[in-house]
């Protein structure tokens, strides 16, 4: 049993486990992912910036690139 169950362990799910620690210590958070590893999926592609919204074309295709 957890008091908090994260999914995604890109930079919104990890940021919002720690403030929620932050917020309640003695909470037990669960994060979870389809990745292997964290900050593997959206947050991997970001092209180390963060976009509130895809709205053109170039920040689509940098979204989508390998």
């Amino acid at each position: 049993m957890y008091d908090y169950v994260m999914v995604g362990a890109g930079i919104v799910g990890l940021a919002t486990a720690y403030h929620i620690k932050q917020m309640d210590p003695g909470s037990t958070v669960l994060v979870i992912d389809k990745e292997d590893s964290v900050g593997a999926g959206d947050t991997a592609k970001s092209a180390a910036a963060f976009r509130a919204a895809f709205t053109n074309r170039t920040n689509l295709r940098l979204a989508k690139a390998p």
